[in-house]
């Protein structure tokens, strides 16, 4: 398997599992459930491990792509800018799930100030994660549809006369 086929394998991970700790953390905040917050600490911990493959596979994957100009080579520039974006984010809300969870073990109070804060940094992980999914998704439709290439329809109209005349 490829470095292009594994990152467009676990390309959507992240977002899914960012979202999904998003969710929880509200749902921890809306209820008051400190155990809802530690899971969702621990699962930002695994997206950023998860996003952290997904960065080094794609940067494996674009040392391939070949592209320098055109449509396609823009495409594949935004991807790459948002998805610093999203991986410098996503680090800083990994590493301060880490912190957060080391120092839940040894104080196990957790102030609303502090759920705000993750949920915050966890809302816009997913928001950029998803921005760099959309972005790396247009890079296939970006190859597709060149904008320097006619379609000459003569052909297909002679053949129509052709055959179906």
């Amino acid at each position: 398997m490829t470095y292009l086929k594994l990152h467009l394998l676990l390309n959507y991970y992240p977002a899914i599992f960012a979202a999904l700790a998003t969710l929880i953390l509200a749902a921890g905040m809306y209820f008051g459930k400190p155990g809802a917050y530690r899971a969702a600490l621990k699962l930002l911990v695994f997206v950023f491990l998860l996003t952290l493959i997904v960065v080094f596979l794609g940067e494996f994957a674009g040392m391939y792509a070949g592209a320098s100009e055109g449509p396609r080579a823009a495409a594949l520039e935004r991807h790459k800018l948002t998805g610093t974006a999203a991986f410098v984010t996503v680090a800083v809300t990994g590493i301060a799930a880490l912190v957060a969870n080391i120092r839940l073990r040894k104080r196990p109070d957790v102030t609303r100030r502090a759920q705000a804060i993750m949920l915050l940094l966890a809302a816009l992980c997913t928001a950029l994660l998803i921005a760099s999914v959309l972005a790396g998704r247009s890079i296939r439709s970006a190859a597709a549809a060149r904008a320097d290439i006619l379609i000459n329809t003569n052909s297909t109209e002679m053949e129509n006369n052709k055959w179906h005349a």
